[in-house]
């Protein structure tokens, strides 16, 4: 504390006053900005008409410095209540919940103001200095502010009180807030337009999905419920999608308006008033958050795809065809589709390239258990990857020995549904090693143009 005169004592008594922080005190790095009621602050004067000062904002940013008693003389102080409505007797400003935030875009537009204190939770005063005379036994500050109820508004006796200063970096802190703005709103767009892609795709594949087995029980009703499936992947990629795409959306926005506000700021210059920077700043802010908010949905929309496409968008297993069956006469022109039981959860789709030996890799993984992989489904359909992984469940015995009940589908048919690829693979140890011995094959139906 350093000490001084008290400018006007009537006694001319020498006191302890609480001086300035020195520039090397001064918190300009993660310091507290005006927030949310600076806006309404800036907003309510342009309601009512008034301007606390034509001249410029002296301060862009605050810190809590101490709770104290403070006795710095009343004609020191300028406070919120008598003068926030300028020469109007009431205006709405007077009935904002106070809190630090209020207070100080009030105090930050007076040249010689150098604090802030707040009392009571709600009575808010400028200083160019604080006096402290706290001696002990006045409580402390403990009253929650009216606008904040986790912030501490001082006491009974004793008052909040916050340094304010200027960084003078609000231009530098919109810079950056653009540059990475710009950055997450082409994540989340990029992000959102192959999900949506992907969710197109799999409507599109399970409305054509028309093999007229429906009625097939059980295996044609398994057959048929890939499309059931589709569309739940589909449900899923689409709102993740319209979540990214709303994001980029009220980003760009944003972006827009902090790029005006900067091109204004920069033409007032030194002239710039607290209304225009109090928008500025929490313009800045703002967009700040809504960054964050697009690059998080941009996370979110890339695990699911990564989810929904699996092993699709992995490695293909190089030795493919070696350890895996291919069912049908596809030179004749006849496809398969396996009607055994699906692997729960275990059914994929990705815009990849047409590649069967990726689901291929994950169904090798699965070799053990209950739920072992023994056979997928494959299907491509303009630029869509799908598979689904089969188990054991489901074989049929026409005879002595079990057979993988399949669907024999036409080649005509395959291009009426607009499919590139149609095809079952089964491991050929699967084929070979069950325990009731060699696996056959067994035509459920043939499925013609």
């Amino acid at each position: 504390a350093a000490a001084a005169l008290l400018p006007g004592a009537a006694e001319g008594v020498a006191l302890r006053l609480r001086a300035p922080l020195p520039k090397t005190q001064r918190r300009c790095s993660g310091r507290v900005r005006a927030g949310r009621h600076a806006s309404l602050l800036a907003s309510k004067h342009r309601e009512e008409g008034l301007s606390l000062d034509a001249d410029g904002i002296y301060k862009d940013g605050f810190s809590r410095v101490a709770c104290e008693v403070d006795a710095s003389p009343e004609a020191a102080r300028l406070y919120f209540k008598e003068n926030a409505c300028g020469s109007v007797k009431d205006c709405r400003l007077l009935h904002l919940p106070m809190e630090p935030r209020l207070c100080f875009d009030f105090c930050r537009e007076q040249a010689e103001m150098k604090f802030f204190g707040i009392r009571q939770g709600r009575e808010c005063y400028c200083a160019p200095y604080f006096h402290d005379v706290s001696k002990g036994g006045e409580g402390i500050c403990n009253s929650p502010c009216e606008g904040d109820s986790k912030e501490m508004c001082g006491g009974m006796d004793k008052s909040s009180l916050f340094e304010m200063h200027l960084c003078g970096d609000s231009a530098d802190e919109a810079t950056l807030a653009l540059a990475a703005g710009a950055e997450s709103s082409a994540a989340a767009t990029a992000a959102a337009a192959a999900a949506n892609r992907t969710a197109v795709e799999l409507r599109a594949l399970a409305k054509s999905w028309q093999l007229g087995v429906c009625s097939v029980e059980p295996e044609g009703k398994r057959v048929c419920s890939l499309a059931e499936g589709w569309l739940s992947a589909a449900e899923e990629l689409g709102q993740t999608s319209a979540h990214a795409g709303h994001a980029a959306l009220l980003l760009d926005r944003k972006i827009a308006e902090v790029t005006t506000l900067k091109a204004e700021v920069k033409g007032e210059g030194a002239n710039a008033n607290g209304t225009l920077m109090s928008g500025f700043e929490l313009a800045t802010e703002s967009a700040q958050q809504l960054s964050a908010k697009a690059k998080g949905a941009a996370a979110s929309v890339n695990l699911t795809v990564a989810r929904v496409g699996g092993p699709i968008l992995g490695r293909a297993y190089a030795k493919f065809q070696d350890i895996f069956e291919l069912f049908g006469n596809q030179s004749a022109g006849v496809h398969a589709v396996c009607g055994l039981e699906p692997i729960p959860g275990e059914v994929y789709a990705a815009m990849a390239a047409d590649e069967p030996a990726t689901c291929a890799d994950r169904c090798l993984s699965l070799s053990a258990g209950v739920q072992a992989c023994g056979a997928f489904n494959y299907q491509y359909r303009d630029g869509l990857a799908t598979c689904q992984l089969l188990m054991a469940e489901g074989l049929v015995q026409p005879e002595i020995s079990m057979a993988v009940p399949i669907f024999e589908v036409s080649s005509s048919k395959v291009t009426t549904m607009g499919l590139t690829s149609l095809a079952c693979y089964a491991k050929k140890g699967f084929m070979a090693g069950h325990k009731k011995g060699p696996l056959g094959v067994q035509v459920v139906r043939e499925v013609p143009a």
